[in-house]
Order: C-alpha cells, then sequence, then structure tokens
C-alpha cells in the first residue's frame, strides 16, 4: 500500500454466527456505505491490514451485522474482531457546501480579520450546540490574548468563523468579546 489516507469507519466489536458474519459499530455520518460493494479496509490490533468487501448489511440493536466476501465462516473472521474498518480517502463522500470534514480543518492556520495570524486548529470538540476548534497560539497570538494560556476554544459558528480557505489553508475569524 502506498501512502494512502484512511478514515476510520467502524469497528468490528464481535462475530456474529459461525457464517462469518461480524457485528459492526458504525463511527460514521453515512452508515450507508456499509451496505454498498465497495471495499472496506479492515485494520487488526497487529496492524496488519486486509481488504474486504461487504456482501450483506442489516442492522439489529445499533449495530450493523456485515457479511463479507473473505469470511466463509467465524474462523476466518477472528483475527480481525476488535479492528479498524478503513475507507481510503476517495471514498469519503461528499458534503454539502460549507461542511468540512475534520481533516480538512486540523492544521488550518487561524487569521483574525486584520490579517495577524495567531495560530493553528489542532484539535475539533464536540461539545453539543455545535463544534469547538481548539487553535493552538503562536507568539503573536499569545501575545495578543495572554489569559487562554497558550489555547483558544473558537466555537464553530458564523459570528466566529467568518471564512474557510481550504485552498489558502486559514480560518478568518472575528474575535467576540469575553474570549
Amino acid at each position: 500500500m502506498e501512502k494512502e489516507k484512511y478514515f476510520l469507519v467502524g469497528k468490528i466489536i464481535s462475530g456474529h454466527g459461525i457464517r462469518g458474519e461480524v457485528k459492526v459499530k458504525s463511527l460514521t455520518d453515512f452508515p450507508e456505505r456499509f451496505s454498498s460493494p465497495e471495499p472496506i479496509w479492515v485494520k487488526n490490533k497487529k496492524g496488519e491490514m486486509k481488504i474486504l468487501h461487504p456482501e450483506k448489511c442489516r442492522w439489529f440493536k445499533g449495530l450493523c451485522i456485515i457479511k463479507f466476501a473473505e469470511f466463509a465462516n467465524l474462523n476466518e473472521a477472528l483475527p480481525y474482531i476488535r479492528g479498524d474498518l478503513l475507507i481510503a480517502e476517495e471514498q469519503l463522500m461528499p458534503l454539502p457546501e460549507g461542511r468540512y470534514y475534520f481533516h480538512q480543518i486540523i492544521g488550518l492556520e487561524v487569521v483574525l480579520e486584520d490579517g495577524l495570524k495567531i495560530g493553528q486548529v489542532v484539535e475539533i470538540l464536540q461539545p453539543g450546540a455545535n463544534d469547538v476548534y481548539v487553535v493552538n497560539l503562536n507568539a503573536k497570538g499569545r501575545e495578543l490574548l495572554p489569559d487562554c494560556k497558550g489555547e483558544l476554544l473558537l466555537p464553530v459558528i458564523d459570528q466566529v468563523i467568518l471564512q474557510t480557505d481550504l485552498e489558502q489553508g486559514h480560518l478568518l475569524v472575528k474575535l467576540l468579546a469575553g474570549m
């Protein structure tokens, strides 16, 4: 495998029956992908990756029960129990305009309205009503915002995030009073 990017979409929780089906916890906003014949990679605890082809999928008690072509029986599935299910970057579902995947936002430079670069997004929190970008402040950012102790929490709301420019690699933001 080349230096391709892979993204976590699920986790194999356990086997199901003797015919090689597995129970999967979905970790994606697009669970319909498990019903698709598109390949999915599984990475076991040893870090070994194997390509899998879903044949059937059904939902039961919040878990997806999947039959992969590569698992004829439970014994063939056992080495991959608790394994991560991954997809390649080109398999990511397109998002509506103004919506972004976490990996697209993490690493963006944060720029104030006046052009001052204050830091970089290092993490995204999901506490409830809206996401929050965690910004690691650079020297200028720490000087401007000394009370933040090197880290700024930006709520992802229209009043704060003015523009997301993936091509230029930055977020244009407005700091509200009290930030």
